[in-house]
C-alpha cells in the first residue's frame, strides 16, 4: 500500500506560511519537552546550591578586584542600584557581607593580597563549574576536557564575570559624575541615564553569550553576539528578579516560616530562579542549533553525546545539503516504500496505513522485521518514526530551507543492537558508516531525479501522555 498522495494546492501550508500562533505553540511544546527530558529545574537547583556556596567568596573577590582600581569603601553605595531588583532580605544579606568584607580589608585591599585573591577565585569558580555542568546537560554533551583545562576555563569565566561586575559598579558610579560635569539639559540627562542601563543589559547579554559558547564541552554551536536564548534570559531574569522581589515584600511569608534563616532562603530562591532562567536561555539556543549548519555540499558527521544514557542505544546524526527545494526533499522522505533505494540494510518497507509501516532490515548481517509508526510529521519541517515491536529502531529527519533550490537535510537514527553480531558491528562503527552512506545516497537519488516519487503532506502531531 502506498501512502496517499495529498493535494498540493493552497491548503497545503508550508512552515513559512503557517500562522504565527501555530508555529509558536509547536515551539513551546518542543521547549517544554526538552526541559523535561533534561530535568532543567532539578539541574537549576543543583547549580543554585553551588552558587550559594560560591557567593560569599565571590563578594570578597569582587571587592578585592574593585579595590585595585577604586575606593573599596564606596562599593556598597555604588552596588545599591544594581541590587535594587533583589528581594529586601537577599539584598540586606549581601550588603551586610559586603560591608564586613570592606571593613576587614582595612585599606589592605591591594596587589599584596594576590595569593588570597587566587584562593578566593578558586573557591568562587566552583559555582561557575556547576553552571558549566548544567550547560553540558542542556546541550547533551559529555565532558571531554581534562581537569586542568576545565578548571582553567572556569577560572577564566569567573574572572571575566567579576571584572564585568566591577565595571558595572563603576559604570553606575561614574555616570552621575559625568552628567554633572557635562551639564546636560534634563532631556539629554534622562537619555544618558537610560543609556547607562542599556549598557548594563548589553554587558549581561554578552556575558551570557560567552558562557553559552565556552561553558559547555566543545560542541557544534557557532558564536553569536545576540541569540534568542541570551535575549530571553536577560529579559526573563530582570522580570523574574523584580517579580520575586515584589512577591516577597507583598505576599511572601518567609520570615514567619523560616525565622532567622529567611534571608538565606530568599537568597537561595533568587539564585534558583536565576539558574532556571539562564539554563532556559541555553535550552532555547540548543534547540536553535539542533540542526547544525554545515559547509555547503559537505556531509558532516555530528555525533550525539547522549548515546546510551538510558539504554544501550547507538545514535548518529548526519547532515547533507541537497540541490532541490525543501518541498521536494520533504515529499520524498514521506515515501517510505522508496527507502530501500538509498538506505543500506533496509530490504523492504510496506506501507500498512498512512501512519504505520512494516520494515524488513538486515543489521550487521542479521535480518529483522518490525512495525514502525509515524510519531510526528509536519510538512517541510520534519518526519519522525519509531518501531512498535521487535528491535528498537527510530529516526527523525528535519529539513532546513537554504534558498529556493537548496535544502539542508538532517537525519538522526537510533538503533539498539541485539545479540553479539549486532553489538560487534555497532562497536566497529557500522551504524556511523550506515547513516553517513544513507544521506549520501539520498543526495544522489533526489538530485539525479530532480523531483519526488510521491508525496504525503498530512500532519501528524507528536503524541503526549
Amino acid at each position: 500500500m502506498e501512502r496517499p498522495v495529498t493535494s498540493t494546492a493552497d491548503d497545503d501550508v508550508s512552515p513559512s506560511k503557517q500562522p504565527w500562533w501555530k508555529k509558536a505553540w509547536r515551539y513551546v511544546r518542543r521547549l517544554q519537552e526538552d526541559m523535561g527530558n533534561d530535568n532543567l529545574t532539578l539541574v537549576a537547583a543543583g547549580v543554585a546550591f553551588y552558587w550559594m556556596l560560591a557567593l560569599f567568596p565571590a563578594i570578597i573577590a569582587m571587592v578585592t578586584v574593585y579595590a585595585l582600581f577604586a575606593d573599596a569603601g564606596q562599593a556598597r553605595e555604588q552596588l545599591s542600584p544594581i541590587l535594587g531588583a533583589l528581594p529586601a532580605e537577599a539584598r540586606d544579606l549581601i550588603a551586610t557581607q559586603l560591608d564586613k568584607t570592606v571593613e576587614a580589608g582595612d585599606g589592605g585591599l591591594t596587589f599584596g593580597l594576590l595569593a588570597s585573591l587566587l584562593a578566593t577565585l578558586w573557591a568562587t569558580s566552583g559555582g561557575m563549574q556547576a553552571l558549566m555542568t548544567g550547560l553540558n546537560i542542556i546541550w547533551g554533551e559529555q565532558e571531554t576536557r581534562n581537569y586542568v583545562k576545565l578548571r582553567g576555563i572556569s577560572l577564566l569565566l569567573t574572572v571575566g564575570a567579576l571584572i564585568a561586575a566591577a565595571v558595572a559598579i563603576a559604570l553606575v558610579a561614574a555616570f552621575p559624575v559625568a552628567l554633572d560635569w557635562l551639564g546636560l539639559d534634563p532631556v539629554a540627562a534622562a537619555g544618558a541615564q537610560g543609556a547607562r542601563w542599556l549598557i548594563l543589559v548589553l554587558l549581561i547579554g554578552t556575558g551570557l553569550s560567552v558562557m553559552y559558547r565556552f561553558g559547555p564541552a566543545p560542541h557544534s554551536a557557532r558564536w553569536h553576539w545576540v541569540t534568542p536564548g541570551n535575549v530571553t534570559a536577560v529579559g526573563l531574569w530582570l522580570l523574574a528578579s523584580l517579580g520575586f522581589s515584589l512577591y516577597v515584600s507583598s505576599f511572601g511569608s518567609y520570615n514567619k516560616t523560616y525565622g532567622a534563616l529567611a534571608a538565606v532562603v530568599v537568597l537561595l530562591m533568587w539564585l534558583y530562579l536565576s539558574a532556571i532562567v539562564i539554563l532556559l536561555g541555553a535550552e532555547i539556543d540548543a534547540i536553535r542549533e539542533k540542526t547544525v549548519l554545515t559547509k555547503e555540499g559537505r556531509v558532516t558527521e555530528l555525533r550525539t553525546s547522549k548515546e546510551g544514557v538510558e539504554r544501550n542505544m547507538s545514535t548518529v546524526t548526519e547532515s547533507v545539503d541537497v540541490a532541490v527545494p525543501v518541498r521536494t526533499a520533504y515529499n520524498q522522505w514521506t515515501q517510505f516504500e522508496e527507502f530501500p533505494q538509498f538506505m543500506d540494510g533496509v530490504e523492504e518497507i510496506r506501507q500498512v496505513s498512512p501512519e504505520l509501516t512494516h520494515w524488513k532490515v538486515k543489521i550487521a548481517g542479521v535480518e529483522r522485521e518490525f512495525d514502525a509508526r509515524i510519531t510526528e510529521q509536519h510538512p517541510d519541517e520534519r518526519v519522525a518514526w519509531t518501531s512498535v515491536d521487535g528491535p528498537t529502531h527510530a529516526g527523525v529527519v528535519t529539513f532546513h530551507r537554504l534558498d529556493e533550490s537548496h535544502t539542508r537535510v538532517t537525519v538522526q537514527m537510533d538503533l539498539e543492537p541485539e545479540g553479539l553480531a549486532e553489538t560487534v558491528g555497532d562497536k566497529a562503527g557500522f551504524v556511523d558508516r550506515k547513516v553517513k552512506g544513507d544521506v549520501k545516497r539520498f543526495k544522489e537519488f533526489i538530485e539525479s531525479r530532480g523531483n519526488e516519487t510521491g508525496a504525503w503532506r498530512g500532519d501528524v502531531e507528536r503524541p503526549h501522555p
